[in-house]
């Protein structure tokens, strides 16, 4: 069962007449990270009712004498994870959908005197939102080559106008456990002064230290 509004397919997206003009695809991935504002929300209004029941997914629903918790709705908990696991499965497409329409909106060129008027995206992910304030040895984000100091643009489909105070950049990060993830970043080379944009792929997954990622993010 897919929960999910069924996505357009842009397989077939040319430069021709009959192709998406540069306002559509520009506002298409705003309209779908929106979408994925409001699936990102319902997810975190689950996870906290299901932990706070101790019934979030990984948790046993049976007593130490093997029936169902007394203490729980297990039929109601249950239809939760299940909810959860689509919600994780809308956000994965969705995601990749995003990561998508942003590579062919980038693979544009300059947007020409016709379409001046249009807001271009390229502005709303030039805005850092966060910065990486350490990053443990070993983990998922000293592999992917992440710095303490980088300043972050964009998180997969997380920028300066969703991150929601970061609570997006947790979901995200769950949402794309064991798959690879497009990191933009800030950083100041060694010997210069200027911040220079690099980009980096991240595999959020379990490793020998808390979390997914291995480094600690706070807001700008």
């Amino acid at each position: 069962m897919t929960m999910g509004r069924k996505l357009p397919d842009h397989s077939a997206m040319s430069s021709s007449s009959q192709g998406p003009n540069a306002e559509d695809a520009r506002l298409e991935p705003l309209e779908l990270m929106k979408r994925k504002d409001t699936l990102e929300k319902e997810l975190m209004e689950l996870h906290t009712a299901l932990q706070a029941q101790n019934a979030d997914l990984g948790q046993s629903l049976i007593d130490d004498e093997g029936f169902p918790r007394a203490d729980i709705d297990v039929y109601n908990v249950r239809l939760s994870r299940v909810r959860v696991i689509e919600l994780r499965n809308d956000l994965r497409g969705l995601s990749d959908k995003i990561k998508e329409l942003l590579d062919v909106v980038f693979a544009r060129p300059e947007p020409s005197e016709v379409d001046e008027k249009v807001i271009p995206i390229e502005e709303i992910l030039a805005k850092p939102f966060a910065s990486c304030n350490g990053v443990a040895p070993g983990s998922p984000a000293a592999t992917a080559g992440l710095l303490r100091g980088d300043k972050f643009l964009r998180i997969g489909s997380i920028n300066s106008t969703n991150h929601e105070s970061l609570r997006a950049v947790a979901t995200e990060v769950q949402a794309n456990e064991n798959r690879t993830v497009t990191i933009d970043v800030l950083r100041v080379q060694e010997g210069s002064v200027e911040e220079t944009k690099i980009s980096l792929v991240l595999i959020p997954k379990a490793w020998a230290g808390r979390g997914l990622l291995g480094c600690h993010i706070i807001p700008i």
